[in-house]
């Protein structure tokens, strides 16, 4: 919050989501469900079923050209974070694309499902 405020995102303009803790999954009946997988460590999959509720929240309340920035709680707002972000934003939405990534870990995600926005400075948009 103290990032948040930092970069001068108020209250209202925002909405924190409360992580599912992988101490509170029963994974052997995940795994005899066929959710998980046999070997899956509990926080692994607890911070998984965080992303995935986050992401189908934001689905059920998708509106036409209303974009969503998802943060990590641990995420690090540099001075012109707002900004730059909107900027991206609104080039991800200019090209229409349903998922824009802005990350500094590239080197982990699939080169075929993504390709970088013209700008060179992280945001990448799903190809459909």
């Amino acid at each position: 919050r103290a990032e948040l405020k930092r970069a001068s995102i108020g209250e209202g303009d925002y909405h924190r989501i409360p992580a599912i803790l992988g101490t509170h999954l029963d994974m052997h009946a995940l795994h005899l469900s066929g959710f998980v997988a046999r070997g899956q460590h509990a926080n692994s999959v607890g911070c998984a079923w965080s992303h995935f509720v986050v992401w189908a929240g934001i689905a059920r309340r998708a509106v036409e050209s209303r974009s969503v920035l998802v943060l990590e709680d641990d995420a690090i707002l540099k001075p012109g974070f707002v900004e730059k972000a909107s900027a991206m934003l609104r080039r991800c939405e200019a090209m229409q694309y349903d998922i824009c990534s802005i990350t500094w870990y590239r080197h982990l995600t699939q080169p075929h499902c993504i390709r970088p926005l013209p700008g060179g400075d992280g945001a990448h948009g799903d190809v459909h």
